[in-house]
C-alpha cells in the first residue's frame, strides 16, 4: 500500500481561490495527511431546512433561553460523551 496520495482535484473555481488569513493559520497547524473540514462549505441542498427549522422553533418554546450566552449545559456535554461511547 502506497502512503502517496493522489493530488485533491478541485472544482474549477477553488483552484482559482485564495487562502485567508485564517486558511494560512490553519496550514501552519496542520500535520502531514490531516485533511481539515473547518473551513468546510457543505452543499446547501443537503441542509435537513425543515428539520432545523421544526427543532429550533421548539427549542424556543420549551426554553427561550437558550440563545443567551452562559455556562455550557451539562445536558448537552453528557448527551455528547454518550454519542461518542
Amino acid at each position: 500500500m502506497s502512503s502517496i496520495s493522489p493530488p485533491l482535484r478541485l472544482a474549477t473555481w477553488a483552484n482559482a481561490a485564495q487562502a485567508t488569513a485564517i486558511q494560512e493559520m490553519l496550514a501552519l497547524t496542520s500535520k502531514p495527511g490531516m485533511l481539515s473540514f473547518a473551513l468546510g462549505l457543505p452543499d446547501a441542498s443537503l441542509f435537513l431546512a425543515e428539520v432545523f427549522a421544526q427543532s429550533a422553533a421548539q427549542l424556543l418554546v420549551e426554553d427561550p433561553q437558550s440563545l443567551q450566552y452562559g455556562p455550557p449545559s451539562q445536558a448537552l456535554k453528557m448527551h455528547i460523551v454518550a454519542l461518542t461511547l
